[in-house]
């Protein structure tokens, strides 16, 4: 909810047979656009933009927003190194309201029993009117 950016450090390389790639997403056009944009929309429901193979060195960023999504390819640690990296994001001390095809998307919380890493509750950004 109030995060800007996203970022990873790769600290090794990994080949591209091994998984672990870092894939980036968007939410497909359509000609209804939907009221809000889920935190864990189908895989069905998004565009691929860009696919990332870990490379020792590299820094990859990339917005927060709540038409930003992304995923990692199954890893396997089979005849290579471990996959190391350090990831970190920017964030405000606030909710964050995005603009998108000039609307307002505010962050909508809802209250859930599922165990997540940092919280107990889930998001999704919905247009307010």
């Amino acid at each position: 909810m109030n995060r800007l950016y996203n970022f990873l450090i790769y600290l090794t390389d990994i080949p591209k047979k091994n998984g672990g790639s870092l894939t980036l997403y968007k939410k497909k056009v359509t000609k209804n656009l939907r009221k809000s944009f889920r935190r864990f929309p189908k895989i069905d429901e998004l565009d691929k933009l860009k696919e990332f193979t870990p490379k020792q060195g590299s820094v990859i960023f990339f917005k927060s927003t709540p038409n930003s999504y992304h995923g990692v390819n199954r890893f396997k640690e089979k005849n290579c190194p471990k996959r190391f990296f350090i990831y970190g994001s920017y964030a405000l001390n606030k909710p964050v309201i995005w603009k998108y095809k000039n609307f307002e998307y505010h962050p909508h919380i809802v209250a859930t029993k599922k165990r997540m890493l940092t919280s107990f509750h889930d998001s999704n950004y919905l247009l307010k009117y």
